[in-house]
């Protein structure tokens, strides 16, 4: 497949390169009564860029070899695709040769399923953590789901790509500041810790440990915080106390989230996604928690990964 890979890059390269043929095929595809595509050129560090370019290069498919077997016809003093000086006509010569060759297409086709099935986890990964703002919680949930995904590989062709992601994963883990991604995750009420594995520190006295080391270390804070901070622990995972209705808060922006997606003819799940992200924040501002807690939360549901103190 590397093989055919390697042509296809050069074919999209050689495409784009040339204004007039990508003018002659989107001519096809109005006269054909398709919609318009281009094509799309990947761009070397975006994992979304290479996913949708192979893609869209079989979408096209039917108008490029439209397009060559129109040319064949012309008269050779009338050819459109292969122009210019010598060099320029022995590349389109090569091109045209890569789009009329069956096992091209087959070889890209075959491995279309393996393409979106590696690809796309990485391509929607690099979307959400590349975006302007992104906050911790949701770089640990990206990981998870990335680590899912890739983990749930179990054919033979897959074993390299399974174990190089993996590695890839765990390594990037080791070297973060994990108690600052668990502690977003954990003050993320749309979140559950069931989604973790039953480890020590996730125990109420682990999730303690934790969150009172992160708050002696942001704020240089002494042991008067322990009392307040263990009761405000208590109460978060029992829903009680001063966090008595988070269960209401979180079923109406729940439920809101539903009306929008049927007003919007969205999905629901994109809806519940979006809303979610939006408001991790807002539950927050209905619940009078302790000053040690609302301070800790406040400053880790703030943090984006593009900051430069995460870089």
């Amino acid at each position: 497949f590397l093989k055919y890979s390697k042509q296809a890059t050069e074919l999209i390269t050689w495409l784009h390169s040339k204004t007039f043929v990508l003018a002659l095929i989107r001519q096809i595809q109005v006269e054909n009564g398709s919609n318009p595509l281009t094509i799309i050129r990947a761009v070397l560090t975006r994992w979304t860029a290479h996913y949708l370019a192979y893609c869209r290069l079989l979408e096209v498919k039917i108008a490029l070899r439209s397009l060559v077997l129109k040319d064949s016809m012309r008269p050779t003093n009338d050819k459109l695709l292969m122009t210019g000086d010598k060099k320029a006509k022995a590349k389109a010569k090569g091109m045209i040769k890569t789009i009329e060759n069956p096992e091209f297409w087959a070889a890209i086709e075959r491995y279309d399923c393996l393409m979106k099935k590696h690809l796309e986890p990485l391509a929607i990964a690099a979307n959400i953590m590349q975006a302007a703002f992104c906050r911790l919680d949701e770089v640990l949930l990206t990981f998870g789901n990335l680590h899912r995904s890739f983990d749930c590989f179990n054919e033979h062709a897959d074993r390299h790509v399974r174990k190089a992601v993996l590695s890839s994963i765990e390594l990037r883990w080791s070297k973060c500041d994990q108690d600052v991604f668990i502690a977003a995750w954990i003050f993320n009420m749309y979140l559950s810790l069931t989604w973790f594995n039953q480890l020590p520190f996730l125990t109420m006295q682990g999730i303690f440990t934790l969150l009172s080391r992160l708050h002696q270390r942001f704020f240089n804070s002494g042991p008067e915080v322990n009392v307040s901070l263990m009761e405000d622990i208590q109460h978060y995972f029992s829903q009680t106390g001063r966090f008595h209705a988070l269960g209401t808060i979180k079923e109406t922006v729940r439920v809101q989230a539903l009306q929008k997606a049927s007003a919007l003819r969205f999905s629901c799940s994109i809806c519940l996604i979006l809303e979610f992200r939006s408001r991790a924040l807002t539950p927050w501002q209905f619940i009078t928690c302790s000053p040690f807690q609302e301070e800790l939360q406040m400053i880790l549901l703030s943090f984006s990964s593009q900051s430069t103190f995460y870089q």
